[in-house]
C-alpha cells in the first residue's frame, strides 16, 4: 500500500469519526486543490489532466502506485492538493468518476440513437 493509500484510509476513518484532517495537508477550499483525470497509463506512470473550474489548465504524471487503487484507470477522477507544480496529495472521487461516466455514456446513446 503507497503512502497515498495509507492516507486515503486514514483520511475516510477520521472522516467516518468526526476528526480533523491529519498530516497538515487538508483538502478543503483554502488549499490550492484541483480536479484531476487519468487521461491513460503509460507504464507505470497516469498521465493526468488538470482541471480548474472545469477549464483544462496543465497536466501531469503521478506513478500509479501512488495513487488510490480504484484511481489507476482511465477516467478515474481525481482531488489534487498541488505545490506549485507538486502534487502533495491524491483523492480518489468516486461519485464524480461514476457521475461523469454516465454522463458519457449518456451521450454515446444518445449520439446512437
Amino acid at each position: 500500500m503507497s503512502l497515498y493509500q495509507r492516507r486515503d484510509v486514514l483520511e475516510t476513518l477520521a472522516a467516518l469519526f468526526g476528526a480533523t484532517p491529519f498530516a497538515g495537508i487538508p483538502f478543503g477550499e483554502d488549499t490550492n486543490t484541483l480536479t484531476g483525470v487519468v487521461d491513460r497509463v503509460v507504464e507505470d506512470l497516469a498521465v493526468v489532466l488538470l482541471e480548474d473550474h472545469g477549464d483544462l489548465v496543465d497536466q501531469t504524471t503521478i506513478p500509479v502506485e501512488e495513487l488510490p487503487a480504484p484511481a489507476s484507470e482511465e477516467g478515474a477522477v481525481l482531488d489534487l492538493v498541488m505545490d506549485g507544480d507538486d502534487v502533495e496529495r491524491v483523492r480518489y472521487d468516486r461519485e464524480e468518476t461514476e457521475r461523469r461516466q454516465k454522463e458519457a455514456g449518456d451521450r454515446i446513446d444518445e449520439l446512437s440513437d
